[in-house]
């Protein structure tokens, strides 16, 4: 149930539309390799869009970091027990 949370929450970073698309739009997925804790953000900067990620993983594993970025993109995360994967387009 939390990965499909978290896949219809990174859908939701899409933009899409004419005027949506003159601006950029970053996101970041941040893992640990831990405890598969996970957190995602998005925001006007890839800055930003890290510091949220790295801030929602944080809160519950301290071995945090940033596996994916995007720019203008669409991005996705699959996370089983033992293991995760992340893409993007």
């Amino acid at each position: 149930m939390k990965s499909l949370a978290l896949l219809i929450a990174i859908f939701s970073l899409v933009v899409s539309g004419p005027a949506a698309q003159a601006r950029t739009y970053y996101g970041a997925i941040a893992i640990s390799t831990e405890t598969m804790a996970f957190g995602w953000s998005g925001g006007a900067t890839r800055a930003a869009a890290e510091r949220g990620a790295y801030r929602h993983c944080r809160k519950h594993a301290s071995d945090c970091r940033i596996e994916l970025w995007m720019r203008n993109s669409c991005m996705s995360m699959a996370r089983g027990r033992d293991a995760w994967g992340v893409a993007y387009n």
